[in-house]
């Protein structure tokens, strides 16, 4: 019954975060068409400032919620109450603070209707608040059901709502309205407060369902502010991880907004969005692996843990090249398919950033491989050193060649980066390279037999089964 019950459960995180994703495709798929190239790097660079207070939330709250509801649940009402505050005050706080920055930011990145957005998000934060603790909740609980509803209810709703909104704002003349109020070009069908707008819709609908489909009502308890501070205490380690972790992956798009155009931003994004999505499997597999290393190192010694290495980069390099080929050969008629004929000229960065993906295999089992044979401070070091190369590359680059600086920036401080770490690697670990190689075609061949037998498991036993 237990091992139903995490099934089931872990059934349920699959599917909502593979709505997530399926639905944030076909929006951006949307939204890429409907507005302007301006527009459109307006809209991705408020997503990405949206995103740094959201994982702040994140790591604020969702661990901490965790460890004191299996910990103390007998005042499970005081820690809803808790959540709700932290998660209703972490948004309010963090928009507001980003609508105050908002007219510096303009200035520096030469967009002018930042204010606007935050504004309009700073009223929906309070709603975004009481959805997220009705997720956070049900995954303490180690019930997805919520985030499940949320995310198809959410994804669904927004989606069929940016897909006929430019037809009702035609239909019922709101174009005037719009462009009065908000001064933009009137070429664009949409505006990016209009796509802030609809988001009421959505947030509320989905929070009826999740209430109503899970019979999950929130029960809230008393105030208690020592409580309060307890929880906060345990949580802001996770929300300064997070917030620096999300800093210096969008470090680049940071940067190119002081040098380049907001149409430059929307083409660059567009990249990255799709580089993104291609590495949808190759993170999911690597979590795959991750159990199997610590086992490998508890009951074996160190060669056995550098066989496995060597095995696993081989199994993701042979998932990865073939899809990196493909891409980087229908660059365009990929951009073309997702993100519209206007951008097109994002193929160049497209392509330059792929390059970077090839070497990605040894760095997703590098970190967890350090960890395993007791070096994980060797981790925290990398990290450091990998911001200052990525700072340092993508300010020199950028301020030369703009957004084509900015994507071999990217992909050059990702190849220093895992290259330095390999020769560290190497000096704890007898892997060796040459028998990465020689596992990729072996990996082909048992291909065969993943898709004889449908079986993902099989392939990965039978790849690692000398080990």
């Amino acid at each position: 019954m237990k091992n139903h019950s995490f099934f089931r459960s872990g059934s349920y995180s699959l599917i909502a975060n593979g709505a997530q994703q399926v639905f944030a495709l076909l929006q951006f798929m949307l939204v890429a068409r409907l507005l302007t190239p301006s527009l459109l790097g307006e809209w991705a660079m408020f997503l990405t400032l949206v995103s740094l207070v959201e994982m702040a939330r994140l790591g604020l709250v969702q661990n901490a919620l965790v460890h004191f509801l299996n910990h103390q649940p007998e005042q499970k009402e005081q820690w809803a109450t808790n959540t709700l505050l932290l998660n209703i005050g972490v948004l309010v706080l963090g928009t507001l603070l980003l609508t105050l920055l908002s007219p510096f930011l303009s200035q520096l990145w030469h967009m002018t209707h930042l204010f606007n957005l935050f504004l309009i998000y700073l009223c929906l934060a309070p709603i975004l608040g009481f959805l997220r603790t009705l997720e956070g909740l049900g995954m303490a609980n180690s019930d997805f059901r919520p985030m499940l509803i949320s995310s198809i209810v959410f994804g669904l709703f927004y989606w069929i709502l940016l897909k006929f909104a430019p037809i009702i704002i035609k239909l019922f003349n709101f174009e005037p309205f719009i462009h009065s109020t908000f001064g933009f070009d009137p070429n664009g069908i949409l505006h990016p407060p209009i796509l802030v707008f609809l988001q009421f819709i959505p947030t509320i609908s989905a929070i009826i369902c999740v209430c109503f489909m899970t019979n999950n009502r929130l029960k809230l308890g008393k105030i208690d502010f020592f409580l309060l501070k307890k929880m906060f205490n345990f949580g802001r380690y996770g929300m300064a991880t997070n917030l620096c972790s999300i800093l210096f992956q969008r470090a680049d798009l940071f940067i190119l907004g002081a040098f380049a155009t907001p149409s430059s931003i929307a083409s660059y994004n567009i990249a990255t969005r799709l580089i993104s999505y291609i590495d949808f499997p190759l993170n999911a597999l690597g979590l795959a692996i991750m159990p199997k290393l610590a086992q490998i190192h508890q009951n074996s010694n160190t060669a056995s843990v550098a066989r496995f290495y060597e095995k696993s980069v081989g199994f993701l390099l042979a998932l990865i090249l073939p899809i990196v080929i493909m891409s980087f050969l229908g660059a365009s008629y990929i951009i073309n398919l997702f993100a519209g004929a206007s951008f097109v000229g994002a193929t160049p960065l497209f392509q330059i950033l792929l390059l970077a993906t090839i070497v990605k295999p040894f760095g997703r089992i590098f970190g967890v491989t350090l960890d395993a044979i007791g070096k994980p401070i060797w981790n925290f070091r990398m990290l450091l050193m990998s911001m200052f190369i990525t700072l340092v590359i993508n300010f020199v680059f950028i301020n030369i060649w703009g957004t084509v600086g900015a994507a071999i920036a990217s992909t050059l401080s990702i190849v220093i980066t895992i290259s330095i770490g390999q020769l560290l690697l190497i000096q704890w670990l007898p892997v060796r390279f040459i028998f990465i190689c020689k596992s990729i075609p072996e990996n082909y061949l048992l291909s065969f037999k993943l898709l004889k037998n449908f079986n993902v498991n099989f392939l990965m036993k039978q790849n690692f089964k000398n080990i």
